[in-house]
């Protein structure tokens, strides 16, 4: 998707539509792991937190349904304290899981409906570490504000619709409107940037541009 336009180039829905018609990019509501990540760290940049605050990463329990949840970092290690880029940069789920409680998860569900986006997302801790089911389509949607300097885009499938003349029948109006400022916007490229010039994803520094 063009983050400035909103117009969709590509998509892929699944592999063979006459097989199944079922749009898994704007359909499918799954998990969204750490991608759902970036948006508590923009929650919390919003309220005034800062890329080199400084977060606990500790074992911390929480009630549950069923007793207790303990988050754990994906190599089950604990850096104590560590800054928000590297939270970031290292995707330490025990870290956002307390930013999340600090900021509370109120202002998440608040800057989702900012950046249009409609999931249903659980009132609980759980959703730092991407329990909330969101379509391809919300992320992208909502990672689109990152890129563009803070814009929620509509997103446009069809450009416009002419007859067998040449005449528009229908056509798709850009729509833009500030969801995020755009010192947010910013800070949340910086952030981003970490996974991939020194973190879990430092593989992708080999393609030669910003990732």
């Amino acid at each position: 998707m063009d983050v400035d336009t909103g117009y969709i180039y590509a998509m892929g829905g699944g592999k063979d539509f006459d097989k199944s018609p079922y749009n898994r990019a704007t359909q499918a509501k799954l998990q969204a792991g750490s991608a759902f990540k970036p948006f508590i760290y923009a929650a919390a940049l919003k309220k005034g937190y800062n890329i080199d605050a400084v977060l606990p990463d500790e074992p911390r329990s929480y009630p549950s349904g069923s007793g207790t949840w303990t988050p754990r970092n994906y190599d089950g290690k604990y850096s104590g304290t560590v800054s928000m880029r590297d939270a970031v940069a290292y995707s330490k789920n025990a870290a956002t899981v307390s930013l999340l409680e600090n900021i509370g998860v109120g202002a998440v569900k608040a800057l989702l409906v900012d950046l249009g986006i409609g999931a249903d997302v659980p009132h609980n801790l759980s959703i730092a570490v991407g329990t909330s089911g969101l379509t391809l389509l919300d992320l992208v949607k909502g990672f689109s504000a990152f890129a563009n300097g803070g814009f929620r885009v509509k997103p446009l499938f069809v450009l416009r619709i002419e007859d067998d003349r040449g005449q528009v029948l229908d056509s798709s109006e850009v729509q833009k409107q500030r969801a995020i400022p755009e010192d947010v916007a910013v800070k949340m490229n910086i952030l981003l940037r970490g996974p991939t010039e020194y973190g879990t994803a430092k593989g992708a520094s080999r393609l030669g541009y910003p990732v």
